[in-house]
């Protein structure tokens, strides 16, 4: 089961099973707020790749819960799944990944994920 609620223009919250088949459905929401943003496509493709790999890393059992918050500026995602237990290597993996894709203001910890992607 896939849930969306939206708050206004510049907040998105949505849960979806951590299993692999449903990381697309937090990718395609991801990239279409990217794009309302008139993000360029190189940049969308930067989001995509920092959200398939934190619900990769968060993927397993239970729901990932995914909040956006967007303005003017920047996209700012927040990942969880309160029963993904990430291991400090893990967690220093994801922060590098996360890094290479130009992501600012992250937050890995063992369960959450929190990180901005300007434009």
């Amino acid at each position: 089961m896939v849930a969306v609620n939206s708050r206004a223009d510049s907040t998105m919250q949505m849960s979806f099973p951590a299993a692999t088949a449903f990381s697309t459905v937090a990718n395609v929401a991801a990239s279409n707020i990217g794009y309302r943003l008139n993000y360029s496509t190189k940049t969308v493709r930067r989001l995509q790749g920092a959200v398939d790999a934190v619900s990769e890393a968060l993927g397993g059992t239970g729901n990932i819960k995914m909040q956006a918050e967007w303005g003017s500026g920047p996209l700012s995602l927040t990942m969880g799944n309160s029963k993904a237990k990430l291991s400090k290597s893990e967690i220093q993996e994801l922060q590098d990944i996360l890094t290479e894709l130009g992501a600012t203001k992250t937050s890995v910890k063992a369960t959450s994920v929190a990180f901005t992607i300007p434009p």
